[in-house]
This record gives structure tokens, sequence and C-alpha cells, in this order.
């Protein structure tokens, strides 16, 4: 099967699913899956429900802290609450 996958003439169909990628894209959390033969309609659907509410949900929760945070479209997209993204003062030079 190794040789077979390798060169090309098979293709990889997991027994159960797989996560195959997670990457944030313009500021949003995407999650690729792959669903496995072996698992039942109804399970598929409660795992894509949960990462559709991850999804949804990382929107809404800041990156650096996990408090509540809102997107942010600067000259990058993410999402940060207001004290993560307040810039650093240095007390020594206001002094």
């Amino acid at each position: 099967m190794d040789k077979a996958l390798l060169s090309g003439r098979a293709a990889y169909h997991p027994t159960l699913p797989i996560c195959a990628d997670i990457v944030q894209v313009a500021g949003e959390l995407k999650v690729a899956l792959l669903n496995g033969y072996l698992c039942p309609a109804n399970v598929w659907a409660r795992i894509l429900a949960y990462v559709e509410v991850a999804e949804a949900s990382a929107q809404r929760v800041c990156e650096s802290c996990g408090k509540p945070g809102k997107f942010r479209e600067v000259y990058w997209h993410r999402v940060y609450c207001d004290e993560c993204i307040e810039p650093v003062v240095d007390l020594e030079r206001t002094e």
C-alpha cells in the first residue's frame, strides 16, 4: 500500500476523521478535515459543528490572552483585545 500511495496509483482514505490543516487566513481560523470511512454520519456532523463553533469564536477571542477581543484590520488581520493592542509605555523614559 505504501508503494502505491507513493507512486500515485492509490489515494489515501483515512479510517477515522483527521485534521489535515489548521491555518489563519486574513484573520480567520480555517480547519481542514478529512472524513474517515468508518465515521458514522451523525458523528461527522457533530465534529463539523464543533469546528464551526471554534472558527466563529476565534473571530471574537484575543489571540494573545484569550479574553474577548475584536478583529483588527490594520496592516495585519488579527484578533486582539484592547489591552493586548495598547502600545507598551516605557515608564523610565516618561519620568
